[in-house]
């Protein structure tokens, strides 16, 4: 009887053992695949973080591309032309026209160059700093009235007039942000028109929205023109209806910017 209690014992000292082993293995396992599932969920971030710091190297290396790009060929071209101005601007050889003809070629070319030294600077603040905009109320026929006043020289050599009819009111946006934009645009309206005439910028109130338009009967833009700029690979510059050179910067900063404000 005694053996047999003895026994008994033995057997569940046993079971208790292998009770408790299979508790500690089963624990183990638990422990061990948690650290397995959480070191490839840090190996799964790690990749997504190379892969964005890949594309942000590949984005940062573009837009040296880019830069060099503009700044070896658009940005050379109107100094260039300064250059001619000022070697021939006292020679008494050239009839006074052609001299008066050198003399608004320039004034275009430094106005193109204003123009694109700002648009290269906010560009590359953007893509470098990624700055947030600060919306307060702006006054849009104000903006309106200022960048036309800034464009009218340009406008003047082909005879362009600009037809203003907007509504005042103050919307919520960045005064910078939506100064630049709408010079792009205005100044892509002066160049792809042909002289003598008009660009109509009107602005209304529509329910809790103001709509501003900016219209020309140039030569327009094509389908394909229009999906390069929503796709955002505008590489592409194309010359105005007087020979007008760009950088192909122009609106699809102006996409850029209007995004950033919403």
């Amino acid at each position: 009887k005694d053996a047999s209690i003895q026994e008994q014992k033995n057997q569940r000292n046993v079971l208790l053992l292998i009770a408790i082993a299979t508790i500690l293995l089963l624990g183990a396992a638990v422990y061990f695949n948690r650290r397995i599932q959480q070191k490839k969920k840090e190996v799964e971030e790690q990749n997504i973080l190379i892969v964005q710091q890949k594309n942000e190297l590949q984005n940062l290396n573009q837009l040296k591309d880019r830069l060099f790009s503009i700044i070896s060929h658009d940005l050379r071209n109107p100094l260039n032309t300064l250059q001619s101005y000022l070697m021939l601007s006292d020679n008494e050889s050239i009839a006074a026209d052609k001299r008066l003809l050198f003399k608004n070629q320039t004034i275009q070319a430094v106005a193109q160059t204003g123009n694109l030294l700002d648009n290269l600077l906010i560009w590359a603040s953007m893509q470098l700093r990624d700055t947030t905009p600060k919306l307060v109320a702006c006054n849009i026929a104000d903006l309106v009235q200022d960048v036309v006043e800034i464009l009218a020289p340009q406008a003047k050599q082909k005879d362009i007039q600009f037809a203003l009819q907007l509504e005042q009111k103050k919307v919520i946006g960045d005064a910078d942000v939506l100064s630049i934009a709408l010079r792009n645009i205005v100044t892509n309206a002066v160049k792809f028109s042909y002289e003598h005439q008009s660009v109509k910028i009107t602005g209304e109130v529509r329910g809790t929205h103001y709509a501003l338009s900016i219209c020309d009967s140039g030569i327009g833009m094509s389908t394909g023109q229009i999906e390069l700029l929503q796709s955002q690979q505008n590489e592409q510059s194309f010359s105005g209806t007087n020979g007008e050179s760009g950088s192909g910067l122009g609106l699809f900063l102006v996409k850029q910017l209007l995004n950033k404000i919403k």
